[in-house]
């Protein structure tokens, strides 16, 4: 009867967290045999981010520690940001040169209309992809 009650006590509870799925993380919480020490157990990890583990972890529950976790702010340790900015500049190297000058319009509108601050607005190697060129005459200053 005893070894059924141990094993109860060391029954793995999955961890449903939004926040830790969405980075890419798979846990489990139990406790260990003799039911006195939590371990916290990895069970699933993304394998798309090179080099993506333990520090990882660490990183994102310490943001969700210091920011909470709240659903609605995605938190995101700084190498899936990274990895996040080298995938979309891939993608677009692959995509078609051809866009529609109303589009390219309301892309760079879309953009000026950010209230993100302008240093945000950079590739992966840091560089700013958002220049001004020139002034147009009767278009109003956003700046």
């Amino acid at each position: 009867m005893k070894k059924m009650e141990a094993a109860s006590t060391n029954s793995a509870r999955g961890i449903a967290n939004k926040q830790l799925v969405a980075n890419g993380f798979d846990l489990c919480y139990r406790r260990d045999v003799s039911g006195k020490i939590s371990v916290l157990e990895i069970t699933g990890m993304t394998t798309f981010i090179p080099g993506y583990g333990l520090q990882d972890l660490r990183e994102l529950l310490l943001l969700l520690l210091r920011h909470g976790d709240d659903e609605a702010v995605l938190q995101r340790p700084q190498k899936v940001l990274n990895w996040f900015q080298s995938e979309a500049k891939r993608l677009s190297g692959k995509s078609s040169p051809s866009i529609l000058t109303d589009e390219v319009l309301e892309l760079l509108r879309q953009f000026e209309a950010d209230p993100v601050d302008i240093v945000k607005h950079t590739c992966p190697h840091h560089h700013p992809i958002f220049h001004r060129l020139c002034k147009i005459p009767g278009v109003e200053d956003a700046h």
